[in-house]
Order: C-alpha cells, then sequence, then structure tokens
C-alpha cells in the first residue's frame, strides 16, 4: 500500500511540476509565479504541499506518510489535498 502512495504522489508532483511555472535558482531559492498563490482554486493545505515539495532536492522522493507527518494530517486531510493538487 505504501508503494502506491509513493506512486500517487510522486503523479500529483509531477503534474504540479508541468502547470507551474518555477525555477529553483539554487538551494535555497525557488522562484514560483504569484498565479498559483492567488489562485482561488487551490486550498491553502495544497499550497503548502506545493512549497514543501518543492523545497526538498530534486532526488528526494517523495512520501505521503513523510507529507501526512510532517503537516500532521490524518488520511482525510490528505486525500483532499491531493484531490486538490490533481484537479488543479
Amino acid at each position: 500500500m505504501a508503494r502506491k502512495n509513493k506512486s500517487t504522489c510522486a503523479q500529483a508532483l509531477e503534474a504540479i511540476q508541468v502547470k507551474s511555472n518555477f525555477d529553483i535558482k539554487d538551494k535555497t531559492y525557488t522562484q514560483f509565479s504569484l498565479d498559483l498563490f492567488l489562485s482561488d482554486s487551490l486550498s491553502l493545505r495544497s499550497k503548502a504541499v506545493l512549497l514543501y515539495l518543492h523545497s526538498k532536492p530534486k532526488d528526494w522522493q517523495p512520501r505521503v506518510y513523510d507529507i501526512k507527518k510532517k503537516f500532521g494530517w490524518r488520511d482525510y486531510a490528505w486525500s483532499t489535498v491531493r484531490k486538490n493538487l490533481e484537479q488543479n
């Protein structure tokens, strides 16, 4: 089951990377389009996950367990965020 969650999270991240306009300048600086954060279609939690995922090194493998633990979310909260990210 963890493998399925990892795959789902990785797929969501890939979809986000295609849709978002960002440049990673170095390890401590990331630039995002304001459209992403001014958008009403993304929830505040979804925006937090985007920031968290993009703060990690490029070779970092996202895992649902790690994200849920970082934000203190249970399954329902994560599934809501994941659906929101996949829809946008």
